[in-house]
């Protein structure tokens, strides 16, 4: 199958990611690519959100939904700025220092950073923006070819622990019309309440679902190219741009920096599979920018407090609901900047440029937050026996690895460590308000190393049980800041040329000599100029970093290995190419309304994504009923066991699968589905359809 099969279910995924984000922040002002860049986190939420409040409304889940959701929020979004316009007037002192007299007769500042910048004028375009947009086309470019050589065909399915539930689950919210947090878990807890379970990743892939028909692993592979190619780039940009203030080689570069890292996203396409995770940490740099915008810590005002404020809360929410960890994460990485804003008051008290009342009540508010972080440090995380990863690495190796960016023990991409070393250098050196992005490398730093070397006697379950004691998905976050300091060493670089002493004395003599082309020094001066040879070394550096990235070992290995981890073989994990045969057929022979038995560990559960038929397990894990028990442990007794038929009847289920014992995992469950057990050689059992040692058989034993 070519990968024009995405076609239909990936345009879709496109408006469902951009336009009711874009709804809501052009309600608030918001223009050209940063409105683009933060379409994608606001329709994540209002996506995740809507499909909460449908059911509580009495609404069946469908297309239009997140859409009407998404023209109410920005109605109110543009209420409430009108509101606040019409109380702050033209001069909108919320966002902008206001002068004051102070007991000396001087004018101070009200903002306790006199620094801050004026807010940038927002428009849909301008010259800078295209170089976003270039830098953005060269990453989603990139991204969407290594994506697609990982996964291989459009058809395959991901041979890990989690594609069971993932797949099964797009199907059973189409199928009930519910796509809640709240509900979505219910198709494995049996007859119990279901818990949360973070469902935005389903309820966007449902949405496609519903509205192509395409089958279910074309659509989550759609899905997969939609949020590494086209959500995580633009995301990245967003942070950079609302963070940074790059000049155009690093802008730029970008694009090509973001096809570069393992660690995201085809980290978290090989591991798990991680669905979840991957579609919040791919908006999980809007949240990290936003913040630092409302806290005025970025080089370039761009976002106005009201902006911060409303937008920011949806964002939050749709990135807690996509998942957990994710928004834990978050919180973590923004300490450094509560802690930076809360020196800055500091600072600014003792120089008299605010009063100390106010800095104290801020201050309080900070600790506050921190307090709050501390408090759901202890809540929001699973259980304990959930994960139990253990460490793996030296604190030594754990440093280097993450420093030289070997993540995980792969070989180091040394051309990105030093480029991000030049922009580490550049933050030290000049001081900035972004220079909490120190911190948070720091933290990253911190809870990698943790998860890689810290025991549990050392308090490795408090420390980095949020994420389940999994170095995985810690070092899936790495690529989030090591990007844009990355560019940052390009902007470093290529203003350190310019200003060069060397370089000077080459451009006189060039110039003595007559020489009519343009210097490079003055190529890389005029940063924001036009011309042909500023074009010719753009191109040249892009291009070096795009040779770079693509060719390195790390990359290339991983997207190898993460191919051989979808491709179908006879020893594959959880299909074989027998199996995917079988599956492909069953809604050929078994009837709607009729439900089909099998084991799921070894692959059979995806019989209801692929058919749409019922089954009696979606997943390895679940809650058994006494109907499903009876059926596993003795269906094959049936002619001893008076109770198999009325449990067979109360599933209403006609049909089993054989895939026989191999497992996903490796793992024997043969005793605890005994009663599957050799079934195609047991009376009662009639062969429907059969590829190789598998097949489908109907059930002849209670007629």
């Amino acid at each position: 199958m070519s990968w024009l099969a995405i076609t239909a279910p990936f345009l879709v995924g496109l408006l469902v990611v951009f336009i009711p984000g874009l709804m809501v922040a052009a309600a608030l002002k918001m223009r050209g690519i940063d409105a683009f860049g933060i379409a994608p986190a606001l329709s994540v939420a209002m996506v995740a959100i809507s499909a909460i409040v449908a059911p509580m409304m009495g609404v069946r889940w469908a297309l239009w939904v997140p859409f009407a959701f998404a023209a109410l929020i920005a109605l109110l979004g543009f209420l409430i700025q009108r509101g606040v316009y019409a109380l702050g007037g033209r001069r909108r002192h919320s966002d902008q220092p206001v002068a004051y007299s102070d007991s000396h007769g001087a004018v101070a500042s009200r903002a306790a950073d006199s620094s801050l910048s004026p807010l940038a004028e927002s428009r849909w375009f301008s010259r800078e923006q295209a170089l976003y947009w270039v830098s953005f086309a060269i990453g989603a470019i990139l991204l969407a070819r290594n994506v697609t050589n990982s996964v291989g065909r459009p058809e395959w399915i991901s041979q890990t622990y989690d594609a069971n539930f993932h797949l099964n689950a797009l199907r059973y919210v189409v199928d009930h019309g519910n796509g809640s947090s709240l509900f979505i878990a219910s198709m494995t807890s049996g007859n119990e309440t279901p818990d949360f379970y973070p469902a935005a990743w389903h309820d966007l892939g449902s949405l496609m679902f519903m509205a192509t028909g395409v089958s279910i692993p074309v659509v989550t592979n759609a899905l997969v190219v939609l949020i590494g190619a086209v959500i995580w780039p633009i995301s990245l940009i967003f942070f950079a741009r609302h963070t940074l203030n790059l000049n155009k080689f690093g802008i730029l570069a970008l694009g090509p920096l973001a096809a570069a890292f393992v660690a995201f996203p085809y980290l978290l396409l090989n591991f798990g599979v991680l669905y979840p995770n991957l579609l919040a940490l791919s908006i999980t740099p809007v949240g990290l920018a936003v913040v630092a915008q409302m806290f005025r810590l970025a080089m370039k005002t761009r976002m106005t407090v009201t902006q911060t404020i409303f937008l920011g809360l949806f964002i939050a929410l749709g990135i807690a609901i996509a998942h957990p960890n994710a928004m834990m994460s978050l919180l973590v990485l923004l300490i450094p900047i509560f802690v930076t804003r809360g020196l800055l008051q500091l600072k600014a008290a003792v120089q008299g440029l605010t009063s100390w009342i106010m800095v104290i009540l801020q201050i309080a508010g900070i600790a506050g937050i921190l307090w709050l972080i501390s408090y759901l440090w202890g809540i929001v995380r699973p259980p304990k026996e959930s994960g139990g990863w253990e460490p793996s690495a030296s604190q030594s190796q754990s440093f280097g690895e993450f420093i030289t960016n070997g993540i995980m023990g792969w070989p180091s991409l040394w051309f990105v460590t030093i480029l991000m070393a030049c922009g580490i250098y550049a933050l030290i050196r000049t001081r900035n308000r972004s220079l909490w992005l120190l911190g948070s490398f720091g933290v990253l730093c911190w809870f990698y190393m943790a998860a890689r070397y810290l025991t549990w006697d050392e308090g490795r379950d408090w420390v980095v049980g949020v994420w389940y004691h999994d170095a995985y998905r810690i070092a899936a976050m790495l690529p989030m800041l090591m990007i844009p300091l990355g560019a940052l060493g390009i902007d470093f670089l290529t203003r350190w040329v310019s200003s060069s002493t060397w370089l000077e004395s080459a451009i006189a003599s060039f110039r003595r000599r007559g020489s009519s082309s343009v210097a490079v020094g003055d190529t890389l001066r005029s940063s924001h100029t036009p011309t042909v040879a500023s074009l010719v070394l753009a191109v040249l550096l892009t291009g070096v970093l795009i040779w770079g990235g693509q060719t390195a070992k790390p990359l290339e290995k991983y997207i190898h290995d993460t191919f051989w981890t979808y491709a179908p073989e006879a020893d594959s994990a959880l299909l074989t190419p027998d199996e995917y045969n079988v599956l492909d057929h069953i809604d050929d022979y078994v009837p709607e309304g009729d439900a089909v038995i099998v084991q799921p560990w070894t692959g059979a559960a995806l019989t209801y994504a692929v058919s749409g038929r019922e089954v009696n397990a979606y997943h390895t894990n679940f809650v058994d009923t006494p109907q499903t028990d009876m059926v596993d442990l003795h269906l094959k007794d049936w002619q001893s066991n008076s109770a198999v038929c009325p449990a067979l009847e109360s599933l209403d289920a006609k049909y089993v699968v054989d895939f026989g014992t191999q497992e996903i995992l490796n793992a024997d469950h043969s005793i605890r589905y005994a009663g599957l057990m050799g079934i195609k050689d047991t009376p009662g059992f009639k062969e429907v359809y059969k590829s190789g040692n598998v097949g489908l058989y109907e059930i002849t034993a209670c007629e």
